[in-house]
């Protein structure tokens, strides 16, 4: 079923801009509404990977997650948490000292990102 967002329904969405990702699809909500359930499948496990990755300093993973958010968050219309994860692979890509902390604090925008795809998920049902 698809997401029917009205203009009080899309308020409740911080990080996901409804009105946009459905323009992508030419007002196909349904199609929007399935892609918001493939992102949060897809992205479920990502704040654990980032927070591993940044305790271990593992630079090359900490890129790697960053841009897989970079590109979901890029495809589902979360343009906040898509310019987090740029900044986040960018620090790791340099091995920049601040790495871990942008990991920590992108896996904090994921996880709230999460929230908003369960609920977008449950308007669906």
């Amino acid at each position: 079923m698809a997401l029917n967002m009205n203009d009080s329904a899309t308020s409740k969405y911080r990080l996901i801009d409804w009105p946009a990702i459905v323009d992508k699809f030419g007002g196909d909500e349904a199609t929007a509404s399935m892609l918001l359930g493939i992102a949060l499948r897809t992205t479920a496990a990502m704040p654990a990977d980032l927070r591993a990755a940044a305790a271990a300093a593992d630079f090359a993973a900490l890129s790697r997650l960053a841009h897989k958010v970079k590109g979901t968050t890029g495809d589902i219309c979360a343009p906040a948490v898509r310019e987090q994860a740029a900044a986040a692979e960018l620090a790791a890509r340099a091995s920049a000292p601040e790495s871990a902390d942008r990991a920590r604090e992108l896996a904090d925008a994921v996880d709230a990102l999460l929230l908003e795809l369960q609920a977008a998920s449950a308007a669906a049902s």
